[in-house]
């Protein structure tokens, strides 16, 4: 006779592990939703960015490679690796790739083109911490790039 016993803790890998899923499957529903009701994805993802900025507001003046090492890591956070983080008080540039990734994708229907609006999300926090952003694609990985004004 076998006995059941439930579960009474999680692994710290398990837990982080869930939190990714779970935050990038909020982040694509987003998405999802505003393509659905026909709304800009990148307004969604800016309006997010907007909630969280002033959050933000505690690395003003700390330059810009404070500033994308914290979006480094918030996208990491979602399960994206870490490919290469460079900069100075000027310049700080982030290379990650691997996010969402092709399951999550399906998931939700979505290309990942559409996915990557999601990185529009730094515009209104670079904007309050008066620093300028801007990400593009090549390939499998995305730079996120801040900048000093005029930089």
């Amino acid at each position: 006779m076998s006995t059941h016993n439930p579960r009474t803790s999680f692994t710290h890998e398990e837990i982080i592990d869930h939190a990714r899923a779970n935050g990038t499957a909020l982040a694509l529903a987003l998405i999802a939703r505003a393509r659905e009701h026909g709304e800009a994805p990148e307004k969604v993802a800016r309006w997010l960015g907007g909630v969280f900025a002033p959050e933000w507001e505690q690395l003003r003046g700390q330059g810009a490679r404070i500033a994308v090492e914290n979006a480094a890591l918030n996208t990491i956070s979602l399960g994206a690796s870490l490919q290469d983080l460079s900069g100075d008080e000027r310049h700080g540039e982030a290379t990650v790739a691997d996010w969402p990734g092709e399951a999550m994708l399906s998931m939700f229907g979505l290309s990942q083109d559409e996915a990557d609006v999601m990185f529009a999300v730094f515009e209104p926090i670079a904007e309050q911490l008066g620093l300028e952003y801007r990400w593009q694609r090549q390939g499998d990985s995305v730079t996120m790039t801040f900048e000093q004004g005029g930089a």
